[in-house]
């Protein structure tokens, strides 16, 4: 590495990684992305996305050039990787395609202005499904760790998408109200606060609670969050919920709850899909709620 190269992974390993994570020893940026410095491909990949960053605070030709330089490099690598059909069959090959795709399409989610607008099939998407590809073939022990905001985001869907039960039925009002407590208790900033801060339950709740107190919590969170100057996907998220509470409570009005309880699920009215068809139709991209 020269010079500017290490500058890029010294940000990369002791600035950009300790905001994915509060646990250091749980933290895979640094832990287990970072140990594949020796992958030509990963290596790149990282100090592009760490060159990112960087040009946010010193915008020169020099660093701008290397990032895309190391950007070129890193994709390269990867097409080569998706190119050979031994990947998926070894663990080593796989190990280095799932981290280059993972932290390509990272640079996709941060890097809202050239985000192409307009796709229903993004690249940051596109990118993690590739990886899950890989993963589903080479390891499919893994497990999936979700706190407290997650288990309750779920069991606020189920009841909408599987119960069918409208924002105003009590079961679900009070389930929002746990979440908002959950919410509430969240950094929004310092040391504690990391990009694991849970953008779908904290977006879900904002856009689905009828109490106003329970859209002011995430409606506040969002507030904290982008009053800092840091480069995040929570800004476009924030805007569409914005534009969202423009025509959501008119649109999407809730069923009287005495009607509902007498009705079977299967004769409920289906309204969480409408309202996913509204949002699809009206946004003009993909959200990334992770």
């Amino acid at each position: 590495m020269d010079a500017t190269d290490r500058k890029f992974w010294i940000f990369y390993t002791n600035n950009w990684c300790p905001g994915r994570c509060v646990l250091p020893e749980t933290n895979l940026w640094l832990k287990d992305f970072a140990r594949m410095h020796k992958s030509d491909g990963v290596r790149a990949a990282i100090q592009s996305l760490a060159g990112i960053y960087i040009y946010d605070y010193l915008p020169v030709d020099d660093v701008k050039i290397r990032v895309n330089q190391r950007f070129s490099e890193a994709e390269s690598c990867y097409s080569q990787l998706l190119a050979d059909p031994g990947t998926a069959q070894n663990p080593v090959r796989a190990g280095e395609a799932i981290t280059i795709a993972a932290i390509l399409s990272m640079q996709d989610i941060v890097l809202t202005e050239r985000r192409l607008k307009g796709l229903r099939d993004p690249r940051w998407l596109l990118g993690f499904q590739q990886a899950e590809l890989f993963l589903q073939a080479t390891d499919q022990g893994l497990r999936f760790w979700k706190p407290e905001a997650w288990r309750l985001a779920a069991i606020v869907y189920l009841q909408y998408r599987v119960l069918r039960l409208p924002r105003n039925h009590a079961s679900v009002v009070l389930t929002l109200k746990d979440l908002a407590m959950c919410v509430k208790l969240m950094p929004t900033s310092g040391f504690h606060f990391t990009a694991q801060a849970p953008l779908f339950p904290v977006f879900l709740l904002g856009m689905l609670a009828t109490s106003q107190d329970h859209r002011m919590v995430s409606n506040t969170w969002f507030d904290e969050v982008v009053s800092t100057p840091v480069r995040s996907s929570v800004p476009p998220l924030y805007q569409s919920l914005q534009r969202i509470w423009l025509w959501m409570d008119v649109d999407i009005e809730p069923s009287p709850t005495w009607f509902v309880d007498a009705m079977p699920i299967g004769r409920r009215t289906s309204w969480w899909e409408r309202l996913v068809d509204q949002v699809y139709k009206r946004e003009k991209e993909l959200l990334c709620l992770t």
